[in-house]
């Protein structure tokens, strides 16, 4: 199903329950189509993706895992809560090599690019996070 997964780590696996356990202590509602990836893939190795949005070329090179690992999205979410950097309607998704993050806007579904020096300036990707998924299976490498 996704052309872009690379191998899969052990001991990432997670479960309903602890999706359940992060939405209710952030306060947010992860998509099932995320959910149903987590419970699969959580953690997973994926293979660098590159891709053109509006003449600019973009990379994904991680989906962010929802436990474990050292930038998981609860580390993110914590950080970003405590900065009070991102707004809390975005679910950090994914992120490039140069630590910057794509973001799910709970509120519109769309996707965004957030750099980490221009965090005022969100980039729209696409429109939700099945075209995302979509847009990474075209463009591994």
């Amino acid at each position: 199903m996704y052309k872009f997964i690379k191998e899969r780590r052990e001991g990432y696996s997670i479960n309903e329950e602890d999706i359940k356990t992060v939405e209710k202590c952030w306060n947010i509602e992860i998509p099932t189509i995320l959910k149903q990836f987590y419970i699969n893939y959580n953690g997973t190795k994926i293979n660098l993706c590159k891709f053109f949005v509006d003449d600019f070329e973009y990379e994904i090179s991680e989906i962010i895992p929802l436990k474990y690992g050292k930038c998981c999205l609860e580390e993110v979410i914590r950080n970003d809560r405590q900065e009070d950097i991102i707004p809390s309607n975005m679910i950090p998704i994914a992120n490039d090599r140069g630590g910057d993050y794509y973001y799910w806007d709970m509120s519109s579904g769309r996707v965004y690019l957030f750099y980490c020096d221009d965090i005022e300036n969100p980039i729209y990707i696409c429109k939700s996070i099945e075209e995302m998924f979509e847009i990474m299976n075209k463009s591994c490498i």
